[in-house]
């Protein structure tokens, strides 16, 4: 028997026990050949569950009340794990953004801090920022030109003065203006 073979069979097994022991050597080896198991395994252990995310940062969906740290891991290895956690810490979400900005769009009131990492990663997070600051849309355009379509329009003048006469233009808050308008229309 190949090892794809054995890895299916003990997968297989695994499904048809169900509720498997949290706490028992066959939940932990399960886990880690693959984090989706979790879901046939009953009351698992945090060393089961760190496992788990570690394989698959998504095996957090069948986690309830996660800790901190299985968060944490959960999103490092995917970002797109942050969906499942209802209140991520102000840590996970900097994670989260850290390895995508556009991860925001899974985090309501995102602290400034996390703003900024965010729009440094992917200028389009800008799109997720409700009432983003100066700060924040600055960050934005200078990793992706294309956030300016989604600055709000009464930062323009003042975003515009704080940019350096090399990027200005000859009429710049109308040209910039004009130019994220358009940029809207096309999308």
């Amino acid at each position: 028997m190949n090892k794809l073979e054995e890895l299916y069979d003990k997968y297989c097994a695994l499904e048809d026990k169900k509720n498997v022991d949290g706490n028992s050597k066959e939940a932990l080896e399960s886990v880690k050949q693959d984090g989706y198991a979790l879901q046939y395994i009953s009351n698992p252990s945090e060393q089961v569950c760190l496992e788990a995310v570690k394989k698959d940062g998504y095996a957090l969906q069948y986690i309830s009340n996660p800790s901190e740290q299985v968060c944490l891991e959960a999103v490092k290895q995917n970002r797109y794990a942050l969906q499942y956690i209802s209140n991520p810490s102000e840590q996970v979400c900097l994670e989260a953004v850290k390895q995508n900005g556009l991860a925001l769009a899974y985090i309501s009131n995102p602290s400034e801090q996390v703003c900024l990492e965010a729009v440094k990663k992917n200028g389009d997070a800008l799109a997720y920022i409700n009432n983003p600051s100066e700060q924040v849309c600055l960050e934005a355009v200078k990793q992706n030109g294309n956030a300016l379509q989604y600055i709000p329009s009464h930062m323009f003048d003042s975003m515009i003065s704080s940019l350096p006469n090399s990027l200005k233009l000859l009429s710049p808050s109308k040209t910039i203006r004009e130019l994220a308008e358009k940029t809207k229309k096309t999308i």
